[in-house]
């Protein structure tokens, strides 16, 4: 994949999205959609999801005190990323020392990179501790949370020290640094986004690299540890990602959208009948999407990559886009499943 695709893949897929369900594009499928007959369905869209488990009719109720989300926020703002060159060697550094692949000069650099953030990683294991994490993703638009991919980052630091700690002899230490990122793994695992299944199953896999060595694979003390890990769940990322979609038919409405919209989106953004058609269209898809990875991971990948193969240029893009994140994050899960089943591992 180039490097163009990877920087245009968001805005074709905000624009395909809103294409494909109000008809104003065909992507998948090459009809027009009749938006009113798509907006006379969502009724009947929005109660099969309820049946099936995708949707929830009850909006997640967490009092500020018990939500961990503020205080990760918190601590990312405390890891200063500047100079943007040395972070980079840094983490670098961490990835190899938590895999078990560093160098004498890479330990030095991740012991550096744990004494440069340690507010940060102390910020990050009091937050670990609330029971709850819930992200508004109202105050993201419709992006996910941007604290998602930095959360993979504090991981990392946790992962490293734990190594570190685990060579020097200090068990209880390379424990409680493990333990925090089977708490981060727990808080990834109530997001419902795409995006934290991915943030979730690097978190696992942390865990399981750099648990194995420091514990000792066949410890007892490790098989807990995994035993208190998530199985992370692409179910819980409908509501989620239906909220990205609502919210991004809201900026196009409002302006607020970074892509201009042609004016006949816009118009279409803006009418009522239009937007539930549109909420119609993406539960729909999302449950066929759903059902096919449910019960056939590994067939229903292929059918989403024949199909978007089976797309005419330049359309095939933009299919890749609206469609490879499940596809890429079902991959993710899978491998994760494969990992653990090879290490004689099970999630709790």
């Amino acid at each position: 994949m180039d490097a163009g695709y990877r920087t245009r893949k968001p805005r074709i897929a905000r624009r395909v999205a809103l294409c494909l369900a109000l008809g104003v594009a065909a992507v998948v499928v090459c009809v027009v959609v009749d938006l009113r007959e798509a907006a006379a369905s969502l009724p009947d869209q929005l109660s099969a999801a309820l049946r099936e488990g995708l949707l929830s009719d009850s909006a997640a109720d967490i009092q500020p005190e018990f939500n961990a989300a503020p205080g990760y926020r918190h601590a990312l703002i405390l890891m200063d990323m500047r100079p943007y060159g040395e972070s980079n060697r840094l983490l670098d550094a961490l990835s190899k020392t938590a895999g078990g692949k560093a160098t004498t000069e890479d330990l030095a650099e991740a012991a550096l990179a744990i004494r440069k953030w340690g507010a940060a990683m102390r910020a990050a294991d009091e937050a670990s501790r609330r029971p709850s994490c819930w992200f508004d993703l109202t105050r993201t638009h419709s992006e996910s949370p941007p604290e998602l991919t930095g959360l993979k980052t504090l991981a990392r630091l946790f992962a490293a020290r734990a190594a570190l700690r685990a060579a020097h002899h200090d068990l209880r230490g390379a424990s409680a640094d493990l333990a925090i990122l089977v708490r981060i793994a727990r808080h990834l695992g109530q997001v419902p986004l795409l995006a934290a299944a991915q943030a979730e199953t690097a978190c696992e896999r942390l865990v399981m690299r750099a648990g194995a060595p420091s514990l000792g694979a066949d410890s007892p003390a490790f098989a807990a540890l995994i035993g208190r890990l998530p199985e992370p769940s692409l179910r819980s990322c409908v509501p989620g990602e239906l909220a990205l979609a609502r919210a991004r038919v809201a900026d196009l409405a409002s302006g607020n959208a970074d892509v201009a919209a042609s004016a006949e989106t816009a118009a279409l953004a803006q009418n009522p009948v239009a937007r539930q058609a549109f909420e119609a269209r993406v539960i729909e898809t999302h449950r066929a999407l759903w059902r096919g990875l449910e019960h056939n991971p590994s067939q229903a990948i292929e059918r989403i990559r024949r199909e978007v193969s089976g797309i005419e240029a330049p359309s095939r893009a933009a299919a890749r886009a609206l469609f490879g994140n499940w596809s890429q994050t079902a991959e993710v899960c899978r491998a994760l499943r494969e990992e653990k089943a090879a290490l004689g591992l099970k999630s709790g």
